[in-house]
């Protein structure tokens, strides 16, 4: 052993929920280094974490190079152990207090929600997504890193300084969160190497996104992941992977088998120790076909076990699919669909993905994944309309468009992005700011209540999206435009309750017009309600008016102000 991980002298001690690096430098032949892992404990007053060194290249002297990557949560003194072979070692290292007030830790599941070890509630903004493409070389054997436009316009390489300008100016306008794919992309065609310039990348742009205090879901699997003859092209079809992840593996000692356990413990080693990092363990699961990603589920049964034996934070872990059925036998943590289910509180969090895919033009055209959504003004009603539903049916957070192609020219790009970015931001502080602060508590503390509005004879629900309730505190009800004018009945446990009408657009502002009177009407505050049986619906009246609309009911004692 010739290096033996110390913290450079001439920059700060490091401090609680940064990213802490040790380099070791490795006189060590024979083997496949990248299938040896250094191991690495840090401990202090009986926490005790154990994570992996991953080899990370060659030193000017030829020795191998590991690096090891983690992250604590307490100031003091820590201590650590490394073992690697014959070599061995141990040191102190002392951690400061939190300096930086917006870093909050890492992400974790707990009670249907995301947390972050400072305890604060984790709701995801997101952004745009990142391919394995985008931070790709400029070419590798003999394949040129471009994608014809017209195939994945979103799917070749960024230079950093598009990647930074975005980066920014989601946190000029508040979003705090972006995709970044592996997918077998930069893993070697043996399945255990990796293309460590292209995995460098990657990890920089982690440390960009941390910079502007993004957090990023890394996914480890793909339904378009990586052709096993192919640099840069992704297909369908799991058989023709570097390694079938949609393949169940009955032998564990089986090539495959040990190929996956590498990679995910490969891609824990690099990427636990980033604060801002957390699991997304596969995008698409049902690209395939239905019947492919019941075997990919089952397949994940061995992946999530993996991910348990080496990440030593627990860190959250997701999956993108539109059943949200087919995981409930899983330790999935969370799930990103486009399907929000509106029977009930989900079984765990869900993130809202694509959240304008179903949003109607006036023409009747779905714009889904196309840059005409985010770039044609007669859209920008499915933002707000998106941002609503999503917290009413109980989401805890939404992507915005993760299809963009920053590679657009900027006179075409920016200034489209940026009033829609701009437009989130306001709506997000509208929903999870002034909204939670008219009623005094916390998102975690809502759920879905979907029969709170109770349909009419005929079965309709006058324009109704969802609700997000604390029953018998609060019941907040999203209505889209159309319907106005005719009665709605509530369904409300015993006791007294005051109502209002107030603007989606702005909850401090209240005001909507009343198209009944043909007038503005000012909202005059909120109106008594009294139920006096359990079984009883009680009948309110909503206003004409055109677009959308929120309903607010809470007793009297909790203010409506």
């Amino acid at each position: 052993m010739v290096g033996y991980g110390e913290i450079d002298p001439s920059v700060p001690k490091p401090a609680v929920y940064e990213t802490i690096e040790l380099v070791f430098e490795v006189d060590r032949v024979g083997g496949d280094p990248f299938r040896d892992f250094l191991q690495f404990e840090f401990s202090k007053d009986g926490e005790r974490y154990e994570v992996d060194g991953f080899y990370d290249g060659h030193s000017s002297d030829g020795d191998r190079l590991y690096k090891v990557r983690f992250m604590v949560t307490e100031p003091g003194t820590w201590h650590y152990e490394w073992n690697l072979g014959d070599e061995r070692g141990s040191k102190d290292l002392v951690v400061e207090a939190r300096r930086d007030i917006h870093n909050q830790g890492h992400v974790h599941a707990s009670d249907g929600a995301l947390w972050h070890d400072f305890g604060s509630l984790h709701y995801w903004f997101g952004g745009k997504s990142f391919t394995a493409n985008n931070y790709g070389p400029f070419s590798k054997g003999g394949e040129d890193n471009t994608i014809p436009p017209e195939a994945r316009p979103y799917d070749h390489r960024y230079s950093d300084v598009q990647v930074g300008g975005y980066l920014d100016m989601m946190e000029t306008h508040g979003h705090n969160g972006t995709r970044l794919e592996i997918a077998l992309y930069p893993l070697q065609a043996d399945g255990f190497g990796w293309d460590l310039e292209w995995i460098h990348r990657a990890e920089d742009w982690i440390r960009m996104m941390q910079e502007r205090h993004i957090y990023c879901q890394v996914t480890l699997f793909d339904a378009h992941s990586r052709r096993l003859d192919r640099w840069f092209e992704g297909f369908d079809d799991p058989r023709k992977h570097v390694f079938n992840a949609w393949e169940e593996d009955e032998d564990e000692e089986s090539e495959q088998a040990k190929q996956k356990e590498n990679y995910i413990r490969t891609i824990v080693a690099r990427f636990s120790g980033f604060w801002n990092v957390y699991w997304e363990l596969v995008s698409d699961v049902d690209r395939p076909g239905s019947e492919a990603a019941d075997q990919f589920v089952a397949a994940s049964q061995q992946y999530l076990k993996w991910l348990d034996d080496y990440d030593p934070y627990d860190l959250a872990t997701g999956a993108s699919a539109s059943s949200q059925v087919q995981w409930n036998e899983t330790a999935i943590d969370f799930l990103r669909t486009e399907e929000l289910q509106t029977d009930g509180a989900p079984a765990r969090a869900v993130l809202w993905n694509e959240m304008v895919a179903d949003c109607d033009a006036e023409d009747g055209a779905k714009p889904g994944n196309s840059d005409a959504t985010i770039r044609d003004a007669a859209y920008r009603h499915c933002y707000r309309f998106a941002v609503w539903r999503a917290f009413v049916t109980g989401t805890f957070g939404a992507s915005s468009a993760s299809w963009l192609d920053l590679n657009h020219p900027a006179s075409a790009n920016v200034p489209p992005v940026i009033k829609v970015m701009r437009d989130h931001d306001k709506l997000r502080r509208t929903v999870l700011t002034d909204l939670l602060d008219l009623l005094k508590m916390g998102i975690d503390e809502l759920k879905p209540d979907p029969a709170f509005v109770s349909p009419t004879e005929d079965g309709q629900t006058l324009n109704f999206v969802g609700t997000r309730a604390k029953p018998g505190r609060v019941y907040v009800s999203y209505f889209s435009p159309g319907g106005g004018g005719d009665q709605i009945s509530l369904r409300l446990p015993t006791g007294n309750y005051s109502y209002r009408w107030v603007n989606p657009r702005d909850i401090k502002q209240g005001e909507f017009e009343d198209h009944a009177n043909e007038q503005p009407a000012k909202d005059e505050g909120p109106t008594k309600l009294e139920v006096e049986s359990d079984s009883d619906l009680v009948t309110i009246d909503r206003p004409f008016y055109d677009d959308d609309l929120v309903l607010v009911v809470q007793p009297p004692s909790d203010g409506i102000e």
